[in-house]
């Protein structure tokens, strides 16, 4: 069974504008395959996901736990990540999406490949270059992502390149 890590900003962003995204990527990885496990981060149920009562304004919550949490029950058990910037590649003022980038290096040194949705212009930058590849369409980023999935730790990185 496929185990898929929805990662991107919510810093900055509305719960709406930091969750819409994820519930359509859910619809269109389980359109590629019915048997996904799909960890958003933003879900309500107990462990990792209570970090979607402190979006909506709950106290409590220090980002370091939140880091490490998300690192420990969704990035470490991923076969992939998906990491998506709804708004594009350009952070809030003060934002630097650290928190996505973070699990990002950390998917990286697991060796667990990742795919980047981000519509708009194509960044370039390049602690993004490790990427399997990036899209601007969410629909074609999920399906890479479960392509990607399947590949053995490591290879996945180099698997779909950027030309996928």
């Amino acid at each position: 069974m496929t185990t898929i890590y929805l990662a991107g900003p919510i810093d900055g962003l509305t719960f709406e504008e930091a969750n819409s995204w994820r519930l359509e990527a859910t619809k269109h990885l389980r359109e590629r395959d019915a048997n996904v496990v799909v960890i958003n981060p933003l879900d309500k149920t107990p462990g990792l996901r209570t970090l979607g009562r402190a979006v909506e304004g709950s106290e409590g919550h220090d980002p370091r736990w939140i880091f490490e949490s998300d690192v420990e029950h969704g990035v470490v058990p991923a076969d992939a990540i998906l990491a998506g910037f709804p708004k594009g590649y350009v952070p809030s003022p003060g934002k630097a999406f650290t928190g996505t980038l973070f699990e990002l290096g950390a998917a990286y040194m697991l060796g667990t490949p990742f795919v980047l949705w981000i519509p708009g212009v194509r960044p370039d930058h390049p602690f993004l270059s490790p990427a399997a590849a990036i899209y601007s369409s969410l629909r074609n980023a999920c399906f890479a992502t479960i392509d990607v999935s399947q590949f053995p730790p490591a290879a996945g990185l180099q698997a779909l390149g950027q030309t996928y």
